[in-house]
């Protein structure tokens, strides 16, 4: 199961293509209402709370994991959290804790870039060469013809790379993976790395195809860097997008730099899972917790750390225009569908994506838009947001569950292939949960699946505070050293 750095949401194996109307027009409205004066009692937020909390202590229990949730409306908003996020000190998930959310991050990269638009610092038509010759000659000694090739990204403009159109390669999550597990010390990937590690040859033509690429939201961060004067990727300050008035809203929210995640106070722990089959009847998984290893993420695709809550502030302010104005925000929600297979049936706009047809409505004739987020999840490779983390303009309001483990964790399950259903699972009965709230009708999504049924294989478990370095770094899969300590186990 080919875990990427970022969201992936091949495990929910959309295999349909719905047509988008024409510029989602019915998805366009702006959030903005006006503010209500609901009693305590009838507040939604109060109903939303006691719907998704037994629901989250439930699944965090039968997981052996942990959440944190936020939803955010008119009324203000609120904060679950349920589990424990570090099973060695059995420390709870709480309200403060940020979890890395990886490309959660996209969404406020491309905030930046459209208020620097909005405030006539660039043009998103204006070519990238200009903004980032200048920065990868300081911090690189390179141009972008020189990695790239004479010519090959002279057209690739602002808009492009917002856009995914920019037709460049992702990174090699294996080679990355390997390298971040495997360092002897904490290694930080700086962005300049990637930039030069990344597969220099076209996807598709510059523009002719809509390809999902981390690098394509670094190349974006070193042109904020550029347009606002400063010196080195590390000087920007990636929550300036914030207005001031807003800042009580995202206190638990935070862009790791160089270094472990520990070094920030309020981090939560991330467990990345490895699993093997091993004579049929045996299944070895590995939980390796990513305290420990860098926080950096690729930077501005992947570096936010941040509470459920502040994530669903984060979407709500952005659907009342509290962050871009309404021609930015249109422009955020012109979807055209990816071309990457690890998200069939996913569209991207401007830092944001969209699934048509992801949630299933008990009631076929509810049409897919007014169960649609219009939001960015994320995954690195042990936390994340994905499936629900994003704004519903239908029924005007932000929301985002975020987690410390992509896959349960809990080896007594009675089959333990279905922990990794934890997360598109939990997903699914929060988010109908909270629509049942706020449409007042019951059981609105059909959450149900073919679960694995049980006797699965035999579990053998191993939780891990880092890998062994080992000084050969040996290959992670079908790894024959690995195996053979399992009878050991057992």
């Amino acid at each position: 199961h080919h875990h990427h750095h970022h969201d992936h949401h091949h495990h929910h194996h959309h295999h349909h293509h719905c047509p988008l109307p024409p510029l989602l027009i019915t998805l366009l409205a702006s959030l903005v209402l006006p503010r209500t004066s609901a009693t305590a009692a009838d507040s939604i937020l109060e109903k939303v709370r006691a719907a998704v909390t037994p629901i989250l202590q439930r699944r965090a229990h039968e997981f052996n994991s942990s959440f944190s949730f936020g939803f955010s409306n008119e009324e203000g908003s609120i904060s679950v959290v349920a589990g424990v996020e570090d099973p060695w000190a059995q420390s709870p998930m709480t309200e403060t804790t940020m979890v890395p959310a990886g490309s959660t991050t996209k969404s406020w990269t491309a905030v930046g870039v459209l208020q620097a638009a909005e405030q006539g610092k660039l043009k998103l038509s204006d070519t990238i060469a200009q903004y980032l010759d200048p920065i990868l000659g300081r911090l690189n000694s390179t141009s972008l013809s020189q990695l790239w090739g004479e010519g090959v990204l002279d057209n690739c403009t602002i808009d492009h790379l917002l856009s995914m159109k920019a037709g460049i390669q992702d990174y090699n999550n294996t080679a990355i993976l390997l390298e971040t597990l495997y360092a002897k010390i904490p290694i930080d990937i700086t962005p300049i790395d990637f930039i030069n590690m990344v597969d220099k040859t076209l996807v598709c033509p510059v523009g002719s195809c809509v390809y999902y690429s981390s690098i394509n939201y670094m190349m974006l961060g070193l042109i904020l860097v550029q347009i606002h004067g400063l010196n080195n990727w590390e000087d920007f300050n990636q929550k300036s997008i914030i207005p001031d008035a807003l800042a009580d809203r995202y206190k638990h929210v935070i862009f790791p730099l160089s270094g472990a995640c520990s070094k920030h106070p309020n981090v939560s722990h991330q467990y990345w899972h490895y699993s093997q089959s091993y004579s049929v009847i045996y299944e070895y998984n590995m939980f390796v917790d990513l305290y420990e290893e860098s926080c950096l993420n690729g930077w501005t695709c992947g570096n936010i750390a941040a509470s459920g809550e502040s994530l669903a502030n984060f979407w709500y302010d952005l659907g009342s225009l509290k962050l871009v104005n309404n021609a930015s925000f249109q422009s955020m929600v012109e979807f055209q569908p990816l071309v990457n297979d690890w998200c069939p049936g996913c569209y991207y706009g401007k830092g944001l994506i969209l699934i048509p047809g992801e949630w299933k409505p008990m009631d076929p004739n509810v049409p897919w838009q007014e169960t649609a987020l219009l939001g960015h999840p994320g995954e690195d490779w042990g936390s994340g947001t994905s499936p629900i983390c994003g704004g519903n303009a239908k029924y005007k309001f932000g929301v985002c569950m975020a987690y410390n483990s992509v896959f349960g964790m809990n080896c007594s399950l009675p089959d333990i292939r279905n922990n990794r259903y934890m997360n598109p699972d939990t997903g699914c009965e929060v988010y109908a949960a909270v629509l049942s709230v706020v449409t007042g009708k019951p059981n609105y999504l059909n959450c149900t699946r073919d679960e694995y049924k049980p006797p699965g294989p035999i579990p053998i478990c191993e939780w891990k505070h880092r890998l062994e370095r080992e000084p050969s770094g040996f290959q992670i899969t079908g790894d024959k050293r690995l195996l053979e300590r399992i009878p050991d186990v057992v």
